[in-house]
């Protein structure tokens, strides 16, 4: 990438960057600095700057902070710490965007940091009002960000004094044709990196507590800073795709998301059901990294960037919402019997096409296979309907393992 690109494939973080340390950049001005951003992000996009993936990323990003820039004009209207909030919401965004778009390992590990040294203190934005939750949440974030953060810094370190470049391309170059003993260790430290701010296990804890945070800052944190690791992986897939590492990465976001997607289940407020979906769905959108599906995570994260947004924002609402529309479902023992179903269905599939020789892909299609069964018979719908989706879905599958 010659210096123009990398200028252009920049810009859209700038615009936040610099926004944020404007001493005016608060409500309408945050919101004039975030719709600037979005355009120059899909202008970047357009011109193909840089890849798909990452332009995807960086568009999500930024309209994310439009939309919650926005969104917190009235929300957080007569709030005395308005401004702090305002410059440290564009900070956040604005350094999620870089760490998305830079070329450069350096700047990478610094936009890193800046991502997490600025959302730690908007979980902690009610302060006093929120007591002793807020004061868990802040340093249950802070103890995974040092470990995310340490562990990204070795693995940095490592790669640009091995390789002897900062230029991401570069090393990423050199990590496919050397068999340096270094990659298994800047790979495993990357796999904590990402588990930290992912929030899957054993840093899985922060996420729930952090819904004591405000609305906006739930949907920024789910619907786009989580989704980092995602990115950091695939830009560097070569450091990490050898040896043990894809299994043990496979390992800790299935068993992630078996662990944490039965607590969604029996939690009663909406927004800590929420917190707890997005570590079971990290979970297994890192799986799908792990097998290889990386066109498969790349759309995992964006339609539950959107979704996970649209539902913290409207969390709110969720009881007037159960009340006024309430949805028909099932009995707990059809559920059961439509997941028993999905598995051996996805069972089936995996054995009729040679799956177990691959047992990572086979692992993540019979979740997805028990994951679809539950959802099918759980909401009261015509037959016909349920034979359409059970269709598309068996064929999603068998497109999947013949990939």
């Amino acid at each position: 990438m010659d210096l123009t690109a990398a200028l252009l494939a920049g810009l859209p973080a700038a615009v936040l960057l610099l926004a944020a340390l404007l001493p005016t950049a608060r409500g309408r001005t945050a919101v004039l600095a975030a719709t600037t951003a979005t355009v120059a992000a899909v202008v970047v996009a357009a011109l193909g700057v840089v890849e798909p993936y990452r332009a995807a990323v960086a568009v999500l990003t930024t309209l994310l902070a439009l939309v919650l820039t926005r969104f917190s004009l009235r929300h957080l209207d007569g709030d005395p710490a308005r401004a702090r909030y305002d410059r440290l919401l564009l900070l956040t965004a604005g350094a999620a965007v870089l760490a998305v778009t830079t070329q450069d390992l350096v700047v990478l590990l610094g936009a890193w940091v800046l991502t997490g040294a600025a959302l730690t203190p908007l979980v902690g934005h009610h302060g006093g009002a929120a007591g002793p939750a807020s004061a868990r949440a802040v340093a249950a974030l802070r103890r995974s960000r040092a470990a995310g953060d340490i562990a990204l810094l070795i693995a940095v370190g490592l790669l640009v004094a091995s390789a002897g470049t900062t230029s991401l391309p570069a090393v990423v170059a050199w990590a496919e044709t050397s068999g340096s003993p270094v990659l298994t260790v800047a790979g495993a430290a990357l796999l904590v990196t990402a588990a930290a701010r992912a929030g899957l296990l054993p840093f899985a804890r922060w996420v729930p507590l952090s819904v004591v945070a405000p609305a906006p800052v739930s949907g920024l944190l789910h619907a786009g800073v989580v989704n980092a690791p995602v990115v950091l992986l695939l830009q560097l897939h070569p450091v990490w795709a050898g040896g043990v590492l894809p299994a043990v990465l496979a390992a800790i976001g299935l068993g992630t998301a078996v662990r944490t997607f039965p607590r969604l289940l029996v939690r009663a407020d909406a927004k800590t059901r929420l917190a707890w979906s997005t570590t079971a769905q990290m979970g297994f959108m890192l799986t799908l990294l792990a097998v290889g599906a990386h066109a498969a995570a790349v759309l995992h994260l964006v339609l539950h960037g959107a979704y996970k947004a649209t539902a913290f924002l409207t969390a709110g609402d969720q009881i007037s919402r159960a009340r006024r529309d309430a949805v028909p479902t099932t009995s707990p023992g059809t559920r059961v019997l439509g997941a028993v179903v999905g598995l051996a269905a996805g069972a089936l599939l995996v054995v009729a096409d040679g799956g177990l020789t691959h047992p990572l892909t086979a692992a993540a299609v019979l979740v997805a296979a028990t994951a679809g069964g539950h959802g099918l018979l759980t909401l009261r719908a015509p037959l016909s309907t349920r034979l359409v989706a059970g269709a598309l879905g068996v064929a999603a599958l068998a497109g999947t393992l013949a990939g």
